[in-house]
């Protein structure tokens, strides 16, 4: 029986997620992109088996009855059986393509009826919930409901491309046609001289038949269909806040009607004026979800909460067992419980019955930060001034939480958090035959392994660095994390993802972006840096980049600067970097001890190389005879930097020690600067190293 090649995609993808102002809209964003591929790939399971579905593998190696996503178990199976939990269904873990084995005779009509009615089916029934629950609470108009159907029905941009399997003699001319594919098509010519006669054979002719209908789909996707936009029924409005394209439905009308309805308000805080996709984007959950048992936990609602999340687990140890400290903590709640009129409603749920931990788990963060509470202090535009009484609480509150950080002493609660963006590197080179014999064995043994890291490890990873998993799909991870566990978090998943991969695809490594930011900071733009940062790492060096298997981090300092710092995973980077923190990190919430590394480090050593020119390429030769290199500089000004700005404290108690360490930082610093002058990287690389681990302490203090 013949057979053809199916390979489809979704958009848009990136700057839909993107679009987000709380960690609930990333991941809603991400997980609405994952639930319209779930009901495709279901289609697709019914209709040509679960075994042919080759990307995203949907069954392990190990038995051809498990299938890996738990979305798609959930969709078949319409329950959470055999161990599935809702906490593995609501994991964002599909991409935007599928590549499968489908029929010969397979056409248009029959791929549509399959794969793209069920994903439109679905899309239309989103957008019916997500209009029923805006009319029981906040209706649109007539013109306002026409333009949000208008809007939704044109959102998804969905392609394909079917590809027959063709006899050797006929694939080969239209190979040589395409750039880049001259090693496959001379595997195939010489295929094609032993046996000239050979039928069409999918599996034997993989590697050219997927380079063309990759190539077909990316064409298509260039030449897509425009329709024209109706006139639009409404008056001039203004362009939704968050993708500057859709009118906005959600004006400033609508929206000061919604903030004044108990489940709008705390969605619609922000006062983004918005058109269909993200008005859906924002309830959907509650509209499609909840209704079919799959809840989401707060967790995932607040940046503050991700920002502070190393802060409450020490506030959580504390609470258990010092009696002061719990009173401080109630005392906070009984000032913020009588100001529950005056802060977003879900800020403080109700306690039902669960332990202090279990309630605390669903209790907003943005409670422990002083800036919350002088943000609600202010009353929204058209309320009535604040009685002295109110304005008292308020600042009974602030007391509150100054009263709590000092009983507690864990350090002030994190104001910094970090978006992480990790990619799989020459993912185009690996399933195209340039670095790998590329076979459908290899494909599915590829699928499967990356499957396994985004499912098995991603999440784990994050988790344990106290972040949240926003996207997790193919080789592609998208995280949010607290600023100071983020470095060790992106080194941990670049291991991970090396250790699941190797096994099939030995020397494939991943690359990571790090955007670290103020919790106030745009979430959408500090997504956008993290993305572009990863393409940093990417890069090659002659284009500025770090050239693969690299992390590059860009810290956005509120105060307006950007300290930009890069490292390859598998340079000397990270033992110095590691060593350093050990001796240079002060205990939560004792900022008085004395580290045997002085927190003037950092800046010592920027102010003694900046006479160099931090931009200054360390492999730079010397200037004249007999006068050092910019490496030898380096050196020596950092041997004494360590002699003057080391001592002795917490693990390091004498002159033996003392000793070690100096040697020890220096020879960690030394191979890392070696590396950078091989590399020929600047100075700046060196001193930012620095520069980033004194910010990122700080947030612990």
């Amino acid at each position: 029986m013949s057979q053809s090649l199916l390979k489809l995609q979704i958009g848009p993808v990136q700057e839909f997620i993107a679009q987000a102002r709380s960690t609930r809209d990333l991941w809603s964003g991400s997980y609405l992109i994952s639930w319209m591929m779930a009901h495709a790939l279901n289609g697709l399971s019914k209709s040509v088996g679960a075994e042919n579905v080759v990307f995203p593998a949907l069954n392990d190696a190990d038995s051809a009855r498990t299938v890996l996503q738990p979305l798609v178990r959930w969709l078949r199976d319409e329950n959470l059986a055999n161990g599935l939990t809702v906490e593995q269904v609501l994991t964002s873990s599909l991409p935007n393509t599928i590549l499968t084995i489908v029929p010969g005779d397979w056409t248009q009509e029959i791929l549509e009826r399959t794969v793209v009615a069920p994903m439109m089916a679905e899309w239309q029934n989103e957008i019916t919930k997500c209009l029923n629950y805006y009319r029981l609470r906040c209706a649109f108009s007539d013109d306002e409901e026409r333009l949000f159907q208008t809007q939704s029905e044109r959102f998804w941009q969905i392609t394909w491309q079917l590809w027959p399997s063709q006899a050797a003699a006929e694939t080969l001319p239209l190979l040589r046609r395409l750039p880049d594919a001259e090693d496959i098509a001379q595997e195939l010519e010489e295929r094609l001289r032993q046996t000239p006669q050979a039928p069409p054979d999918l599996d034997r002719d993989w590697a050219a038949h997927y380079r063309l209908v990759s190539h077909r789909l990316d064409a298509r996707r260039a030449t897509r269909d425009f329709e024209a936009w109706p006139a639009s029924p409404l008056t001039a409005r203004d362009k939704d806040s968050l993708s500057g394209r859709e009118e906005a439905i959600a004006d400033r009308n609508w929206l000061q009607r919604a903030r004044k309805h108990s489940e709008l308000q705390y969605r619609f805080r922000s006062g983004d004026q918005l058109g269909a996709p993200n008005l859906v984007k924002r309830v959907w959950d509650l509209a499609r979800l909840k209704p079919l048992g799959l809840s989401r936990p707060r967790t995932y609602d607040s940046v503050p909460a991700v920002a502070l999340a190393p802060w409450l687990e020490r506030l959580k140890v504390r609470l258990l067992d010092h009696p002061e400290v719990e009173t401080a903590f109630w005392d906070l709640v009984t000032t913020a419980a009588e100001l529950q009129d005056y802060i977003p409603e879900q800020i403080l749920p109700r306690r039902d019955g669960q332990s202090l931990l279990e309630w605390l788990e669903a209790v907003d963060a943005s409670i422990f930060h002083q800036s919350s509470w002088e943000n609600w202090s202010e009353p929204e535009p058209g309320e009535p001034r604040r009685s002295a009484e109110i304005t008292d609480l308020f600042g009974a509150a602030i007391e509150a939480v100054e009263n709590l950080c000092r009983v507690a002493a864990v350090g002030s609660p994190g104001r910094y958090f970090a978006v992480l963006a990790l990619d799989g590197d020459e993912m185009s080179a690996w399933l195209g035959g340039g670095k790998y014999p590329l076979t459908a064995g290899f494909h599915r043994s590829f699928s499967r392994a990356l499957g396994r890291f985004s499912l098995s490890e991603a999440g784990h990873v994050v988790q344990k660095h106290l972040g949240q998993l926003i996207y997790a799909g193919g080789d592609d991870v998208l995280a949010m994390l607290p600023a100071e566990t983020s470095l060790a978090c992106a080194k941990e998943l670049a291991q991970g993802f090396r250790k699941f991969v190797e096994p099939t695809a030995p020397g494939c490594t991943a690359s990571a972006g790090l955007a670290i930011a103020h919790m106030r900071a745009p979430l959408q733009d500090v997504v956008q840096a993290a993305q572009s940062a990863e393409q940093v790492a990417k890069q090659k060096p002659a284009k500025g980049g770090l050239g693969r298997n690299s992390l590059a981090v860009s810290l956005l300092k509120r105060s307006g600067e950007t300290i930009q710092w890069g490292t390859r995973f598998d340079s000397a980077s990270f033992p110095l970097l590691e060593l350093f923190q050990q001796h240079y990190r002060k205990p939560p919430g004792r900022t008085e001890t004395a580290m045997p590394i002085s927190g003037r480090f950092p800046h010592i050593l920027a102010e003694r190389l900046n006479k160099q020119g931090l931009e200054t390429n360390i492999s730079t030769a010397p200037l004249g005879k007999d006068l050092p290199s910019v490496l030898e500089i380096a050196q020596a000004e950092f041997r004494w930097v360590i002699e003057r700005q080391t001592g002795k404290g917490p693990g390091v108690p004498d002159d033996a020690a003392l000793l070690d360490l100096r040697h020890n930082l220096f020879q960690a610093g030394d191979a890392y600067l070696v590396d950078l002058a091989n590399t020929e990287r600047p100075l700046s690389q060196f001193v930012n190293l620095f520069a980033v681990e004194a910010f990122l302490a700080r947030q612990g203090e």
